[in-house]
Parts: C-alpha cells; structure tokens; sequence
C-alpha cells in the first residue's frame, strides 16, 4: 500500500485546475495548500495529515521534465471512469485517450490515460465487468484488493 505520492509539476497554478477537479472524484479531499513552500497537498482524510491515510502531493519544480512512468488511480466502476475522464477532459487534461476496455491489459480493465499540464502521464482505471464492482468480484476467480476512499 502506497502512503503518499510526491508528484513534480513545473507550474502549480498551471496544475491545479486539473487536480482540483478530480482528485475530489478519486476520494481525495481538496487541497491543504501552502502554495509558498511550492506544495499542495491532496489527503483522503477528513482528520489531521497523521492519520496515515494516502495523499498526493504536487511540488513545484520548475525544471521538471516528464518521465515514462505513469501514474494509475483506482476508480470503483466503469462509470466512475466515465466521469473521471470527462472531468478531466474539461479541465485541461493533454494526451487525453477517452475511457475504453483495455483488452491487452486483462479483458475487465476500463480506463482512460492523460497528461497534466507538466506532461506527468495519468490514469484512471477499474477491473469491473460492469459497475457493481461487489458483484463482479464475488464473480471472480482472482479477488482484486479493494481499496476504501473517504470524501467529506
């Protein structure tokens, strides 16, 4: 399990409307921002950052450069992705690939893959026969982990 993720942008001001707009959808609350120390601070918990919950945090780096590696957020249902990608098509996401089964990964994994303004490549998926992901998994011979988000 992931504790915290510290993600490098060139640009927070460039960054933040693509995030604040779908880190709320991936469970994430919105930011606890200190733009001055160059950090904003996305937590999935409703109590103090000790709480060891998993956050994300963009860090303003105004050299960074973008690599290869590329970042998969958990959604709970194919519908959930649906309305993950639109959020992020309307807030600035570059690169965007529509939602869509991913046959070459596994024939239940539906996601979509963008690019935030800093070319950090992202993505939103789920491994769901449909959108009743509880039922899809009692269906299943192999139990995918369920991972538990909190929104206010």
């Amino acid at each position: 399990m992931l504790d915290h993720i510290d993600l490098r942008v060139r640009d927070l001001s460039e960054a933040r409307p693509l995030y604040d707009a779908i880190m709320p959808l991936l469970g994430f609350r919105h930011p606890v921002e200190d733009e001055s120390d160059g950090c904003i601070c996305y937590d999935s918990c409703t109590g103090p950052m000790e709480s060891h919950l998993p956050f994300v945090a963009l860090i303003e780096d105004k050299t960074h450069h973008p690599s290869a590696t590329r970042i998969a957020f958990y959604a709970p249902g194919r519908t959930a992705v649906d309305e993950i990608a639109a959020m992020a098509e309307r807030h600035g996401a570059l690169s965007f690939e529509a939602a869509h089964f991913c046959q070459e990964y596994s024939p239940r994994y539906y996601a979509c893959f963008f690019e935030d303004a800093s070319g950090n490549k992202l993505e939103v998926c789920c491994r769901h026969v449909s959108d009743d992901a509880e039922q899809d998994e009692q269906r299943s011979i192999v139990r995918m982990p369920k991972f538990a988000t909190k929104t206010e």
